[in-house]
């Protein structure tokens, strides 16, 4: 989990408490802070957003891109035989990508 507080260095300070709360327990439930912050990454335009396809039901997920109307999604090398930690790889990136986007903080 070390490798994963660097990714937040870069955030404010209440954002990145929200964020090492959601990479503690990804499946646990959220305060409503945390919910904010969380439909502010899953309400990003569509094109390009990172999700995971389910490979085997329960078992194996996929990072994908979604590639947006009308366009299929796209299949990414990385795999994952744990759903928190494919939650966690996915969070980030969604975080990432609002940082670069020049979005405020939740």
């Amino acid at each position: 989990m070390a490798a994963m507080a660097d990714d937040l260095s870069g955030l404010d300070p209440a954002t990145r408490a929200l964020a090492e709360g959601f990479l503690a327990d990804p499946l646990g439930e959220h305060s409503p802070n945390l919910q904010r912050l969380l439909y502010t990454l899953r309400s990003a335009p569509a094109e390009g957003k990172h999700v995971l396809v389910e490979e085997v039901p329960g078992r194996r997920w996929r990072l994908a891109r979604l590639g947006g109307r009308g366009r299929p999604v796209v299949l990414l090398d990385e795999r994952f035989d744990d759903l928190a930690a494919a939650e966690r790889r996915v969070f980030l990136l969604r975080l990432a990508a609002r940082g670069a986007a020049g979005e405020g903080a939740a």
